[in-house]
């Protein structure tokens, strides 16, 4: 007997009962709840509270193969919580030290690892250092290759083009993009595509002008002028046109052709365009700035036809 307790307390350290709550649901019914302290391919390792007796807690850490687990519970930490709340205000700091110990869990159906990557990203992605936006484009296809869930493999394409964007990589921003279009995904991620197409065909549109400035007068800057213009305005359009149950999306986009109208000087369009969204969409988050850029345009407008009244 007691060759058997010397044998218990080598495997079991002394001490008050777990508070974690992670909890293994196995295919037969059996629930566990202790501490998840590994996961492997095969694998998951479980430290457990145990009663010894007398008034005595313990602990034990036991290994279970993942083939015969349902699902997981993973515990929501206070520390996670508690950061998550921050989002992309937490210290980079904060958010390394919690990714590294969570992502092996990235895989493991339930757990939120992915969703904290994607704010990790974020994180990475408003510092102003190409280290850091490389950083979060190898976070983003980490996410891609290894996240269970759908929708954040989906927010990590979405993120991953933004970083190509910002690293000023247009050709691949566009490639990855036109691929999230024609891809078998949700509404969503197809609409948010056809924003970023907007966004990058502005950009596209803005460095070529900056760059030709006459290029109304010059035959070989023309076509393609008007090509990015066309094609900037159609993707801005296309989740108001195609999309409208997206109505976040589609307010946004005729946000974005407002701005793309403001740039070529089109009140008109400008004007159309930002009158579709307080109407159509005013209970929106745009709807107030909306409101605003419209009244500001009209004053202009009235400005403009006055002016010309009395010249004529």
């Amino acid at each position: 007997m007691k060759a058997v307790l010397a044998l218990l307390l080598l495997v079991w350290w002394i001490m008050p009962q777990l508070r974690a709550a992670d909890v293994l649901h196995f295919k037969q019914g059996k629930k566990l709840q202790g501490r998840i302290e590994q996961i492997t391919a095969e694998r998951i390792s479980l430290r457990l509270s145990v009663n010894l007796g007398r008034g005595r807690q313990g602990q034990v850490l036991r290994s279970f193969f993942l083939k015969d687990i349902e699902y997981i519970d993973f515990e929501v930490s206070a520390e996670q919580a508690a950061l998550l709340k921050q989002g992309k205000a937490g210290k980079l700091k904060d958010w390394q030290e919690l990714w590294n110990r969570k992502v092996a869990f990235l895989g493991q159906a339930r757990s939120n690892t992915g969703e904290l990557g994607l704010v990790y990203a974020q994180v990475l992605l408003q510092k102003d250092s190409v280290y850091h936006w490389v950083q979060a484009l190898e976070l983003y296809d980490l996410l891609l290759a290894k996240a269970w869930d759908v929708k954040v493999r989906g927010k990590a394409r979405i993120g991953r083009v933004r970083v190509l964007v910002r690293q000023g990589d247009m050709r691949q921003a566009n490639e990855a993009a036109l691929a999230m279009e024609s891809s078998s995904g949700s509404e969503e991620l197809v609409a948010t595509a056809q924003l970023l197409l907007a966004q990058i065909a502005l950009i596209e549109l803005r460095s070529l002008q900056n760059k030709h400035p006459r290029w109304q007068q010059d035959e070989e800057v023309l076509p393609e002028r008007q090509r990015l213009y066309h094609l900037a305005i159609d993707y801005c359009l296309k989740p108001f046109l195609f999309h409208s149950e997206q109505r976040v999306l589609a307010a946004q986009g005729l946000m974005a052709a407002a701005e793309l109208y403001d740039f070529v000087a089109d009140d008109f369009g400008k004007q159309a365009v930002l009158e579709d969204v307080v109407e159509i969409y005013p209970d929106s988050v745009d709807a107030k700035l909306a409101r605003e850029k419209l009244q500001l345009l009209q004053k202009k407008m009235k400005g403009k036809n006055d002016g010309q009244n009395k010249n004529e």
